[in-house]
């Protein structure tokens, strides 16, 4: 096993987990290292015959080379199915497809034929550049091939294309270039009553129920503090003149208050959470209808004239929008409930000059914190934009894995984990192109 594994250089998974976990590789691994199990698995069998759909699009060319000349050596008989220039070199007949119907193929009619092809292919190693003009010179040759063409080298594949259908490719009109997409943003007024129409349409409904218990819960949550408060004062007093009663009176509401308080506090939140789950609901739902109706999918990607992850969009960032909202409504009506109370309180206590003095200070300190703070909203806006992006091109590398490793993205790939296992926090010093 350490042997096979090391062939495909995946013996670190030994280490990894104990051999007697069961253990879902296809969560665990990445695509070059599920391509590189599944190589494993290929040399344990040695089939004679195998056949490869995109077997090697995310591995580097060095195990592809060692790959290709290990399924030689065992006299395995593959049928390939890959784009990837580098494996035209082991392979006796390359059927090409352009995509619109038209067809060649491509024989290797001796072992002169493609042997200066595979020497350049072996000592270019790494070199992408190498693999490509390989390629370029193997699909080149198929005119002076095809003339020199014997019938008897290969009578299977003359008989096969014989029989094969011509089919005629219809050149199609040059479409009209289509211009780009233009938003121009909405003020930020009119986009808030039009989200608002969204999450709620109606006072009276599921949201608008939600909406006045959630407003009801702050309101009891603020009396109970308020309660709260006034006992610790009216304890010390009947301490003071140890009236043994009312002591006794005054623990059990106490008690009362406590537990009043402890089913307040968790059913505003989960209230809160129903909330934020509704809201994501309706949002979703909402732009799925828009996003689903006259190929507006198509034109987001394609005719936007950005880099727009609709998907994180629709998922990640509507959560993240809807959890925000409602913990807003919760932050903004709690202290509006808790400044008009404890300023009627304070008119009470101490008058107008007390509640004046009292507002005087406070704003003073309210100026000079947000002086000397720094702006958390652009901040919190950047983070978002940050995540934004970092999830965004998670996404494209994934979809462009073949690419990125035809390019040499491997050594990429490995400077830039270097770099995130030795760097405290990344994510501030790296920057990912697009």
């Amino acid at each position: 096993m350490v042997d096979l594994l090391k062939n495909v250089d995946l013996e670190y998974l030994l280490e990894r987990y104990p051999l007697d976990k069961e253990v879902n590789w296809g969560d665990e691994l990445s695509l070059g290292e599920q391509q590189r199990l599944g190589m494993a698995r290929l040399f344990y069998h040695k089939p004679k015959f195998a056949i490869l759909d995109e077997c090697t699009s995310a591995v580097t060319t060095d195990m592809e080379e060692r790959f290709c000349k290990k399924v030689r050596a065992m006299g395995t008989s593959c049928i390939t199915i890959s784009h990837r220039p580098a494996l035209v070199a082991f392979h006796d007949i390359v059927l090409s497809l352009d995509g619109e119907g038209g067809w060649n193929v491509q024989h290797r009619r001796d072992d002169s034929s493609f042997s200066t092809e595979e020497s350049d292919f072996s000592s270019s190693e790494t070199d992408r550049k190498s693999d490509a003009l390989t390629v370029q010179r193997a699909f080149m040759s198929r005119a002076k091939s095809n003339a020199s063409l014997g019938s008897k080298d290969h009578p299977y594949c003359t008989e096969v294309i014989a029989t094969s259908p011509e089919v005629e490719i219809e050149h199609p009109a040059r479409t009209p270039r289509i211009p780009h997409l233009r938003c121009h943003p909405r003020p930020l007024p009119l986009r808030v009553a039009a989200m608002l129409k969204i999450l709620v349409p109606r006072l009276f409904d599921k949201q608008g129920g939600q909406l006045l218990a959630v407003a009801v819960l702050v309101f009891s949550r603020t009396w109970i503090s308020d309660r709260i408060a006034s006992l610790n004062g009216t304890t010390v007093k009947f301490v003071l003149e140890q009236d043994k009663d009312a002591f006794i009176r005054l623990i059990g509401v106490s008690i009362l208050q406590s537990g009043a308080n402890s089913f307040v506090a968790p059913s505003l939140r989960t209230l809160t959470a129903k909330l934020a789950l509704g809201w994501r609901i309706r949002m979703t739902n909402h732009m799925l209808r828009y996003y689903l109706k006259r190929n507006a999918f198509y034109k987001v990607f394609n005719m936007s004239g950005k880099s727009i992850d609709a998907d994180q969009r629709l998922t990640l960032d509507v959560d993240k929008l809807t959890t925000d909202l409602a913990g807003l409504v919760t932050g903004m009506v709690k202290p509006l409930v808790d400044i008009l109370w404890f300023t009627w309180r304070m008119k009470l206590l101490s008058g107008r000059r007390g509640v004046a003095i009292l507002y005087a200070y406070m704003l003073l300190g309210l100026g000079f914190l947000r002086a000397i703070s720094p702006d958390f909203g652009h901040l919190s806006g950047q983070e978002q934009e940050l995540e934004g992006t970092f999830r965004f091109m998670h996404s494209r590398l994934r979809t462009h894995a073949e690419s990125i490793a035809f390019f040499g993205g491997g050594s990429r790939e490995k400077a830039v984990s270097a770099i995130i296992n030795t760097t405290p926090n990344p994510i501030l010093g790296l920057g990912f192109p697009t």
